[in-house]
């Protein structure tokens, strides 16, 4: 018995060491700062303490109207609308603009009167986005992959939570949020990233296996001949269009459900921005038109601003992973139809779940089309036919004869 016991003690005196080395090890390092490495561009943010609080109060004031809207989005039921998410990280983005000017006035001050102001304004900025985005799971997960279109790193989020709960800044926390924020414990803190890390281990773990699979598929397929449709194709494109792809000797299409398997935005100059098993692209006519159909989509009326708009949203995406999750609710990573639906932001795209994940397929893209009027057809083709301006009853029978076969 007293060896029983005493096996006992010594596998909860292991328990209590590892609880205790979490404990004081996930915040103390983050003591000098929570923002890791930005690019120059934002780095250079020169700190003026009376324009910058007041930019961080329009800023706090924005983010809680994202939040608010976020609300009424039930993150795993339903898509978010995109215009809505490049605002909440173009939001974040520049609330961590400011606070790399912080960051760097920290660690380069001489004056500890300079490093306390730093140090406090970067505690504030931790203890709001503390109330503005901890208490909603699905919202914080989603923030802390990142995305790096704006400049929001992985997990900065979780690095601000680090900060604010260090030891070396509780008594100056105290003092600045004088509310029962100052006096919470670490406890809550630590269960969610606990919770977080699991539920980003499985996330993570079925976009292992679906690249696994998806790069497996992806080597079965015919040498296609691109020549022809280059010359087919590219007499009717303009800027802006959306081309969608249909390639039959590709088994990965037959995976995707749907007549068309691709979609790419034209950039015009013989540039297609795409998302690829690669990742997201440039590339030229001939490695695109490597298909047997194909489908332009174009916007009824587009303005000059509109038209920068998506220049700047296709130019930003280009260099991010492959999103072998398929989730159009998490823009750090981005499958061929998540980057359309991130580009044209003001569009009311039609989306689906599947596999517990929010997503979208090429068909989705006509439908919406079909269902609206922003969009027409100028142009399909494949080998045996070419049609301009197909009617939607002749698109809608595409769709159809692929739910027959």
């Amino acid at each position: 018995m007293k060896t029983i016991d005493t096996k006992k003690t010594k596998i909860a005196a292991i328990i209590v060491a590892v609880v205790l080395v979490f404990l004081f090890s996930s915040c103390s390092t983050y003591r000098n700062g929570f923002i890791k490495t930005l690019p120059e561009t934002m780095n250079s943010y020169s700190v003026n303490p009376d324009s910058i609080r007041q930019k961080k109060v329009e800023l706090r004031t924005e983010s809680a109207q994202i939040v608010s809207s976020l609300g009424s989005v039930k993150i795993r039921e339903q898509a978010i609308p995109p215009a809505l998410l490049n605002r909440l990280f173009g939001n974040l983005q520049a609330h961590y603009q400011i606070d790399s000017g912080y960051h760097r006035l920290l660690h380069s001050a001489k004056d500890d009167s300079l490093k306390t102001l730093a140090r406090s304004r970067l505690i504030e900025s931790a203890a709001d986005y503390h109330q503005l985005f901890q208490h909603n799971k699905d919202l914080r997960r989603l923030i802390n992959r990142g995305d790096q279109a704006f400049h929001v790193g992985r997990k900065t989020l979780l690095h601000s939570q680090k900060f604010l709960w260090a030891p070396a800044n509780r008594e100056l926390l105290k003092q600045i949020v004088p509310d029962k924020l100052a006096r919470h414990t670490k406890c809550c803190f630590l269960c969610r990233k606990c919770a977080d890390n699991s539920n980003a281990a499985i996330y993570n773990t079925v976009g292992f296996f679906s690249e696994l699979f998806g790069r497996s598929v992806a080597r079965i397929h015919e040498e296609p001949e691109p020549e022809k449709n280059v010359a087919r194709l590219m007499p009717y494109l303009q800027k802006w269009d959306i081309v969608l792809q249909k390639s039959p000797g590709r088994l990965t299409d037959r995976f995707i459900p749907g007549y068309f398997g691709h979609a790419a935005i034209y950039m015009g100059d013989s540039i297609f921005v795409e998302s690829i098993q690669e990742g997201v692209i440039n590339t030229g006519p001939f490695l695109f038109a490597e298909g047997g159909s194909f489908l332009i989509v174009r916007l009824t009326t587009i303005s000059e601003e509109k038209g920068k708009r998506i220049r700047q949203l296709a130019s930003c995406q280009t260099g991010k992973k492959y999103d072998f999750n398929f989730d159009v609710n998490s823009p750090d990573c981005l499958f061929c139809t998540e980057l359309i639906y991130l580009v044209y932001e003001d569009i009311d795209w039609q989306t689906r779940k599947s596999a517990g994940r929010i997503t979208m397929s090429p068909d989705n893209i006509i439908q919406t089309v079909l269902d609206g009027d922003k969009f027409y057809f100028p142009l399909f083709f494949d080998e045996e036919q070419l049609i301009e301006n197909p009617s939607p009853a002749f698109v809608e029978s595409l769709l159809k004869r692929e739910e027959a076969n």
